[in-house]
């Protein structure tokens, strides 16, 4: 699965936008017109549970685009620590 995601500054806030078919999909779910780092990292973690690959492109600046690339890494991360 391929999500592709505008990275886009609106007053001053940072906000992601779906930019492809996949990404639109995963807004509708989520009942929302912008994602948010922890919608993707939970689709990311949900392709990987269900041994899918999931490839997240941001199209936007880089400096935050690598910023949220490691703030998605991280949830990710997190998701994927065992519940105790």
């Amino acid at each position: 699965m391929i999500l592709d995601i505008d990275v886009r500054s609106v007053y001053g806030n940072t906000t992601l936008y779906p930019a492809n078919a996949s990404a639109k999909l995963v807004a509708l779910i989520a009942g929302r017109k912008t994602l948010t780092t922890e919608h993707l990292a939970a689709v990311k973690m949900l392709a990987v549970v269900n041994g899918l690959g999931c490839s997240i492109g941001l199209n936007g600046p880089a400096a935050e685009s690598k910023a949220i690339s490691e703030e998605i890494d991280a949830r990710f991360n997190d998701l994927s620590r065992p519940v105790p």
